[in-house]
């Protein structure tokens, strides 16, 4: 169900003041219903503090006074209400105004008088004591935003290059980190590659324990054959120096049986 204001019957031909009714926050569920109705809106001398975003569905409003209150900074979302012609906030705590106020290209009246405003923005306001004053300050004020538009555009160009800058900075970083993290890995590896081959230089692998076993059994096989030959001559040998020694003994009793007889 749709909400019903309670500013409706105040609502005068698209005019609706609200002005000295110690308003303390911006009366947004009961304007809003009216947005597209309110040409001028006047809420001066109450206790605002600030405005909301939704000031921008005010589509028509030509005429807002905002003259006494606490405001300290007007959203930038008012630079959407374009057909606003006339702007008072005389008497508030402003220093700046919004980006984007310059977008406000109907505004031929603005009374800031009573902000302690910063020093060009006051130079651009003037004195705003009459009518006259009033629109020659939306004038140089507006040229001023201009400017203010620009630096600002710029300053956040720079912002945005510096963090992408950062960023690209961060990933080279994160990028060299894990190559150099590889490259570790490779040298770790071609380490560990290395001193296996070392050992297996120096104390021969597990197969090549193997092979070397079999090649020193056939070598021992080899060297106990040729120490049978060698035995086995030696045996002989003995024999037939054994039979040379009987032989000689018994021609040795021969030849004295011989010698006996003769």
């Amino acid at each position: 169900m749709a909400h019903k204001s309670k500013y409706y019957k105040e609502l005068n031909d698209g005019v609706l003041d609200l002005s000295m009714q110690n308003l303390k926050t911006f009366p947004l569920a009961d304007l809003l219903p009216l947005a597209d109705r309110i040409k001028r809106l006047d809420l001066s001398r109450n206790n605002l503090i600030d405005l909301p975003p939704e000031i921008a569905t005010f589509k028509n409003l030509t005429e807002l006074d905002l003259s006494g209150n606490a405001l300290s900074i007007l959203p930038n979302e008012i630079s959407k209400c374009s057909k606003i012609s006339k702007l008072i906030l005389e008497g508030n705590a402003l220093t700046n105004l919004p980006e984007d106020f310059v977008e406000l290209k109907r505004l031929f009246h603005l009374d800031l008088r009573g902000n302690p405003l910063s020093p060009h923005l006051q130079n651009a306001a003037g004195d705003c004591q009459s009518k006259r004053e009033c629109e020659v300050a939306a004038g140089r004020v507006m040229k001023f935003q201009a400017v203010y538009q620009q630096k600002c555009q710029k300053t956040r160009k720079e912002a945005e290059a510096k963090k992408r800058k950062e960023q690209n900075r961060a990933k080279r970083a994160a990028k060299e980190a894990k190559l150099a993290e590889k490259e570790k890995r490779r040298k770790a590896w071609e380490q560990e590659q290395l001193r296996k081959k070392l050992e297996s230089d120096i104390f021969g692998s597990n197969e090549g324990e193997l092979k070397d076993g079999e090649e020193n059994t056939e070598e021992e096989e080899e060297a106990s054959i040729e120490m049978d030959i060698e035995e086995n001559k030696s045996s002989t040998y003995s024999m037939k120096m054994f039979i040379f020694a009987i032989l000689a003994a018994i021609l040795a009793v021969y030849f004295e049986l011989v010698q006996i007889k003769y």
